[in-house]
């Protein structure tokens, strides 16, 4: 899902964007930042904190304990977290002395920039950041977050499903726009 919102953010119209790829996944994202003019590579996770006013955090709840441990956050960072099950409470400790956190939700449709976007809690500049990638959902309060999330289990099958179909229509001929609807 991680990849699908790169995509979505580095190819939308009047992308002015930076997006700044950790090395984690070393062959997505060289191949992202050899796609996308707007994708940027860096040497290493904290080389991405470091140069970023966002963080998002794309990875496994398992993984979270591990990848932050020696990463520095500073003051005034924002960090959105698309960890599974995991609210901004959670995350907090962490990423701290960044201290404003929240997560977000995006269903494999983010690709298509179709599709819900959950942010919780909404903050402007996030709000910002994705516009453009979906319909935004905002929730104030995390605790409702956990609801959506197990909706989104079910929706992100529904919808891989649904992108399957689409690229099966496309790769006979119809454009994707046709096929999408």
């Amino acid at each position: 899902i991680s990849e699908a919102m790169v995509r979505a953010m580095a190819g939308r119209a009047g992308n002015h964007d930076r997006l700044l790829l950790s090395p984690r996944s070393q062959e997505r994202s060289l191949r992202l930042a050899s796609e996308f003019e707007a994708c940027e590579r860096r040497d290493s996770n904290q080389a991405v904190i470091d140069d970023s006013d966002i963080v998002v955090l794309g990875m496994r709840p398992q993984q979270v304990d591990d990848a932050l441990r020696d990463l520095t956050f500073r003051e005034g960072q924002i960090v959105a977290s698309l960890i599974a099950g995991t609210p901004p409470s959670g995350i907090a400790h962490l990423v701290s002395p960044a201290a404003r956190v929240c997560q977000l939700i995006p269903l494999p449709a983010i690709a298509l920039r179709r599709g819900p976007l959950v942010i919780s809690p909404p903050m402007p500049e996030v709000v910002s950041a994705l516009a453009g990638l979906g319909e935004i959902v905002t929730l104030e309060d995390e605790s409702l977050i956990r609801v959506l999330s197990c909706a989104s289990a079910f929706m992100s099958t529904y919808y891989e499903m649904q992108n399957a179909l689409i690229g099966w229509i496309t790769e006979r001929g119809i454009d994707e726009v046709t096929a999408s609807r």
